[in-house]
Parts: C-alpha cells; structure tokens; sequence
C-alpha cells in the first residue's frame, strides 16, 4: 500500500502513492479508504476484505502493504488504533484519519481520488465491453452507478473505436 522513499536523508512514508493506488487500482472512495481496519489487510493471503468481500491484491499493492505495515509499526509500535490508515493525529486513538486526508494526501500527486476511482470503473466498463454485473462483482458498486460508467461507453458490444474509425474514413 504504502512505501518508504528516501528525502533529504530521512525516511517518509509515500502516503500518497498508497491512498491513489487504493483509489485507481481497487476504485475506493476516500470513506472507504479511511475505514479499511489492520484485520481488513491481509498481505499474506494477499488480500483486502472491503464491503464484506474478500478481494486479490496486485503485486505492487500487496508490496505497498506489507511496506506500509512495517512502517506503520515502526513508527507506532504500540498504537492501539484499529485502522490500516493512522497519521500523527489518530495514532494516539482509534479514530480513521479523515476523507479531507486522504483526499489532500492523494491531491498532492496533482490528482484527486474522485478522478482516479472514475476513471478506473470507466476503464473496467470499457474492458468489459459495457457489462454492469462485472462493475458489481469486481468492486461492489451499486447497480446504478455499474449502469451509469456502462452506459458512458455506448451500448452494450459497441466498439467506438472501430465506430469512430468508420465515420472519419467516411468523410
């Protein structure tokens, strides 16, 4: 999820990496960001449970999180905060950081959560040629909302580019 980068000869936490990959890869909202919990994680399963499914991780997400977890004990080792996301703020408590933190965090990398997550379901919609019950399997998205990233790329078995192809040679 999250890894170490070296600055200026000290060790930080590429937060914002982290948050956007949760964001782009896994299409969660920052909400469901801040409450992912430590027990939702599992990095030697390689998986994340999120709205009660059980989801694979990628490579590079599931080796941010074993990375974010390590840093995240070795900068807090005796926290008793349940969550997976802890800042200085909440690492004294048990409340989630908060959306404006993740969504701030992601903002630094010049591109907000919201756009990340919608242009992944818009990606998935595209590569599942329009099919709402994939947007629903694969991240939990209500029905509506599968329906609506859908209907943005056409008809169901509608290939623009070939569509688009045709009008241009037409002209």
């Amino acid at each position: 999820m999250l890894f170490l980068s070296q600055q200026r000869g000290e060790t930080r936490w590429g937060v914002e990496a982290g948050q956007a990959q949760l964001a782009g890869v896994h299409a969660l909202r920052p909400s469901d960001i801040c409450a992912l919990t430590l027990e939702d994680a599992d990095p030697a399963a390689v998986t994340l449970l999120l709205g009660g499914r059980v989801r694979p991780l990628d490579r590079l997400t599931a080796g941010h999180l074993r990375a974010w977890l390590q840093a995240r004990h070795a900068r807090w080792p005796a926290t008793a905060n349940p969550h997976l996301l802890i800042n200085r703020s909440t690492a004294g408590g048990i409340k989630p950081v908060s959306r404006s933190y993740v969504q701030a965090t992601v903002r630094q990398l010049g591109i907000t959560a919201q756009s990340l997550r919608a242009d992944r379901l818009l990606a998935e919609a595209q590569a599942s040629g329009g099919d709402p019950l994939q947007l629903t399997h694969l991240f939990g998205v209500s029905d509506p909302i599968a329906i609506r990233y859908c209907a943005e790329i056409g008809p169901p078995g509608q290939d623009r580019g070939n569509e688009m192809a045709r009008h241009t040679r037409g002209r």
